[in-house]
């Protein structure tokens, strides 16, 4: 329920595994066939000839330094490589509020915060032998807000059972606050539970 891209996320780890794995195969074919050893050492001199030949005529006068613009290029390359980096890690998470809702009306604001809902839940749930422990979080989803609630269970308790239980306490709950709220219900296992876990949206 976080701010997360993750296609993009998924499209970037993508590319950057096929660079690596194909930078993986072609030293393992290097080392270990000659043919293509004599082939990388010969494009790897092309390659130097071509650069140093680009570099020798491109070069441009900067007061009393004498520079070739393609490293002024690539070094505008890498600053944009950085900016772009440091905007993507500022995207990542994100997302909790403490604020589910606000209304403005003539007579003044109405601001619903996250610690009504939490408590209604965790008291509810806390009364439930089947749950060892309850966590609930409020997030941010575009242009409203919703709860995350996750469920620890006991083990041998019945996922389906607990999952009608919660399903029940978010209907109650829609009721309480008047209005009905983006809910994900996580039922996980752990090392104090002997099943694994389920995720129910309501």
């Amino acid at each position: 329920m976080s701010n997360t891209n993750r296609g993009l996320n998924r499209v970037l780890l993508f590319i950057v595994s096929i660079v690596l794995l194909a930078a993986g195969v072609a030293t393992v074919l290097a080392g270990s066939w000659s043919k293509a050893k004599d082939s990388w050492l010969n494009w790897g001199g092309q390659a130097k000839e071509f650069t140093s030949q680009q570099l020798s005529t491109t070069r441009v006068q900067l007061g009393d330094w004498e520079v070739s613009w393609l490293w002024l290029g690539l070094l505008a390359m890498l600053l944009l490589a950085v900016i772009l980096l440091i905007c993507w890690i500022a995207s990542q998470g994100g997302g909790r509020t403490s604020r589910l809702s606000r209304e403005r009306d003539p007579e003044g604001t109405l601001t619903l915060h996250d610690n009504i809902a939490q408590s209604a839940i965790k008291a509810a749930l806390a009364e439930d032998p089947r749950v060892l422990s309850t966590t609930v979080s409020a997030w941010q989803l575009k242009k409203q807000s919703g709860l995350k609630v996750s469920i620890q269970a006991r083990k041998g308790s019945s996922p389906r059972q607990l999952a009608d239980s919660a399903e029940n306490l978010v209907i109650g709950l829609d009721r309480l606050l008047g209005r009905e709220l983006p809910i994900l219900i996580s039922i996980h296992s752990g090392a104090r539970s002997g099943w694994s876990h389920q995720h129910r949206v309501q």
